[in-house]
Parts: structure tokens; sequence; C-alpha cells
């Protein structure tokens, strides 16, 4: 009976596991999770879920590899500290090949292999990861929403909410005041303030109304959805030129915010505006593919 292998791909949206025992496959979607957004033991608690899902989906005798690519866990101390807590909840694994990486890295081997290139991850946070052809890491962007992730769906949600309330202060109108309003039954400064600062509020899921805002021809909604793209792919010029010409020059934009087609188009139009030479590629495989391949080489 073959051995089995899992990858997860965790991120701050939604989670997704792969497991391959032989020819046989099976697949699983949960919550989005993010280590620094929700802390170690929370995020623990949803990863154990999904292994616990993964590890009865099919037959095997042994497990060969696990590998998780999880949002925010990007240091080393952090990812051993997770796979201790994987280990200490699932006594199974105690002997499995564990491997706990950040999301981005199985983004990059999914999208390249072992090969160069770059990849753009834009979801609830954003980074821009590449691998230079002597199989050097470089990374820009990913400081998390209340410094950096530009370009992101909190940066989006984010600047929602303040063109909104520059709307009520009598600045530009803008069509994402009657889009929130809509969306949450805002009618008031006050609404918008208890909107913001009560409990429960995803800034994340407001991103799509920017998106709606900039297709309907919307100046302001326009405007963030440009401003955000540009600030991301400055980020990626500025690896590049770290990277004196180390790199592969192409590009793969991933991740929930890449989805959307209006903004994938400002995403492609400012990312080639900032790095002239290179080509977007599309990938042939999906993060958690890249996870699952990390899986089936882990020692």
């Amino acid at each position: 009976m073959p051995p089995l292998y899992i990858g997860i791909d965790a991120g701050g949206t939604k989670t997704e596991w792969l497991a391959r025992a032989g020819e046989a496959e099976a697949k699983g979607r949960g919550d989005g999770v993010n280590l620094q957004r929700d802390g170690a033991e929370h995020t623990t608690e949803v990863l154990a879920g999904l292994l616990t899902d993964a590890l009865a989906s099919l037959d095997y005798e042994t497990v060969g590899g696990i590998c998780l690519g999880v949002a925010g866990a990007g240091r080393e101390n952090e990812q051993a500290d997770l796979a201790d807590r994987l280990r200490a909840r699932l006594p199974a694994l105690a002997d499995v090949p564990l491997v706990v990486e950040h999301d981005g890295l199985i983004a990059l081997e999914a999208a390249f292999g072992g090969e160069s290139g770059m990849v753009a991850l834009v979801g609830t946070g954003s980074l821009v990861l590449a691998r230079t052809e002597d199989g050097t890491l470089l990374r820009a962007g990913g400081w998390g929403a209340r410094i950096g992730d530009e370009g992101s769906g909190t940066a989006l949600g984010t600047a929602v909410l303040a063109a909104v309330a520059a709307d009520f202060d009598g600045g530009e109108p803008t069509a994402l005041r009657h889009l929130v309003a809509e969306q949450h039954g805002l009618t008031s400064p006050a609404d918008l303030i208890r909107l913001v600062y009560g409990d429960g509020l995803a800034v994340q899921t407001l991103a799509p109304l920017a998106v709606a805002a900039g297709e309907s021809h919307d100046w302001v909604g326009t405007r963030i959805l440009k401003t955000q793209a540009n600030a991301l792919a400055q980020r990626a010029g500025w690896l590049v030129a770290q990277a004196e010409d180390t790199l592969t020059p192409h590009l793969v934009l991933t991740g929930g915010m890449t989805q959307e087609p209006y903004y994938r188009e400002c995403l492609a139009e400012a990312f080639l505006r900032h790095l002239p030479r290179w080509r977007i590629v599309r990938p042939e495989h999906r993060p958690v593919h890249g996870a699952l391949a990390r899986a089936q080489r882990a020692k």
C-alpha cells in the first residue's frame, strides 16, 4: 500500500488540502487562517482539523510527508513551534516528516518548481517572493496590515472605508458610500463608526466593493485600485533591483484578489510598468500542489 502525502495551503481567507496515496487523491477546504492575525492556538486548531480530514480521506500504510504553507508563518521559530503544536495535537504524526513554511514558498514551488521566477501573492495580505537563478530567495512586502500589505484585500477594504469617511466629510463623492450602505445598512457617520470600530468586521470583505466601483467608472474606486496595485508593484521593482539581473523575468500573480478580472488587469498593468522586460505567466498548478510536492520531498 503506497504512503500518504498531504499538502496544505492555508491563507487568510480560505484553506485547501490535497492528499495523495499512489494514484489516489482527495481534497478539501476549510476556514482561512493567518498565524499573526489568529495566533498559534487557533491556527493549530484549524490546521489540526484539516489534517484529521486529510488523514481519513484515503487508504495508506504510512504517512510519507506533510507540508503546510501557512500565511503569517514566515519565521523559523514560529514554523518550528507550529509543527511541534501539531504533533502534540495529533500524536500519530510524531515521527512523520512535517514541514511548515510560509504560504508564499508553496506558491513559488507551484509556479516554477525549483527554477527562478517571481510570484506576487495578492489575497487578504500581500507579498512578493522570488527565487534567483542560484536558488537565493528574495522577498518584499508581507509586513502585515498595520504597516504594509499594499494591494491586498485588507488594504483595499481599508481604503474603501477611508473614502466613505471622506465622502461624509464633504470630500469627493463616491459610489463606495452607497455600496457600503447596501452591504452594511450604513446611513450615517455614526453607522460608519460602529461598523469600523465594532466587533467582527473583516475589512477585506469590502475589497470587492472597490472593484465594483472601479468597474462602474467611479473615479475614487478606480484610484484606490490603481494606487494599491502600483504600491505592490513598486516593491517588486525594488526586489528586482536587489537581484541585479539574477532573476528569470517570469511573474505569476496569485491569490484571491487576482481572481477579480478588473483588479487583475490593474495589477498586471502596474507590474509591467515597473518590470517592463518581464512576462506575466499562468502557473500550471495551484499553491496546494506546491505544498504536496514539498511534502513528497520532506525528510
